[in-house]
């Protein structure tokens, strides 16, 4: 994902868990966690998932996707 997003948004930062952030200071901010719920994961249990939020200025632009269709985009202020 982050391969992805540095070659297709090279002005936004990246913030992750995994490898730290990139480029604090974008306004736009891609959040991610590839894998939440690790520990299933590493079990072999299906209650994972992969988890991105995009922050733009104030104000998040989530989108959820289930069966690998996106089922809602959720836009949502972000308090300072």
């Amino acid at each position: 994902m982050r391969q992805i997003l540095s070659a297709e948004r090279p002005a936004d930062g990246i913030i992750g868990e995994e490898y730290g952030n990139e480029r604090p200071t974008s306004a736009r901010q891609w959040v991610l966690d590839p894998i939440d719920g690790t520990t299933s994961f590493v079990a072999g249990r299906p209650i994972f998932g992969t988890l991105i939020a995009l922050l733009d200025k104030a104000l998040a632009r989530l989108a959820r996707s289930e069966k690998g269709e996106i089922a809602a985009i959720i836009r949502l202020p972000v308090a300072p």
